[in-house]
């Protein structure tokens, strides 16, 4: 039974990081977004694209 718990444990963790990375990978490209509609391409636009395209 411990086994068990161990495995529910480590797939809560993943769980709750796969959440945290797709909320930051949502935000960044809101952000990237936002940055193109203003005309605001920049390096930080281009290092994030590049970030957003590896996630």
């Amino acid at each position: 039974m411990a086994k068990l718990d161990e495995i529910k444990e480590i797939l809560n963790n993943l769980r709750l990081f796969f959440s945290i990375v797709v909320g930051l990978v949502v935000v960044l490209t809101g952000s990237l977004i936002n940055k193109e509609e203003t005309n605001d391409v920049d390096l930080y636009f281009w290092v994030g694209s590049f970030v957003d395209l590896l996630s």
